[in-house]
């Protein structure tokens, strides 16, 4: 079982460019624990209903497939206006295996502050 949330305007761009690449824009942080005891392969971008009805996708770093062993906590980042995102549905990850977990937007008053 994943437990998967996105966290909305974070300082990661700054971060990652600090620890090891220049990926300018990311402001979207998507926490992936895995509460199960098999290991999960993610792949492909995050999936989400948009208010209008229409699917939409965005694209996540690392952009390769990622095993996530049981017990484990992996992250993966984005670009996208927070407040468009926050007005979609239905967020969720596919893994390898053709199936799909359920993503939810964190409660802003858990966003990262910066100091």
């Amino acid at each position: 079982m994943l437990d998967i949330t996105l966290i909305l305007d974070t300082p990661v761009e700054a971060v990652l460019d600090f620890k090891c690449c220049h990926l300018p824009g990311l402001n979207i942080e998507v926490l992936v624990r895995n509460r199960g005891c098999s290991p999960v392969t993610l792949c492909g971008p995050l999936r989400f209903t948009t208010p209008e009805g229409r699917p939409g996708h965005l694209d996540l770093y690392p952009f390769w497939t990622v095993t996530v062993a049981p017990g484990d906590v992996i992250a993966f980042y984005g670009s996208l206006e927070a407040e468009r995102l926050r007005r979609c549905a239905e967020f969720a990850l596919a893994d390898s295996q053709g199936g799909w977990h359920a993503a939810r937007i964190a409660d802003p008053a858990m966003a990262p502050q910066v100091l």
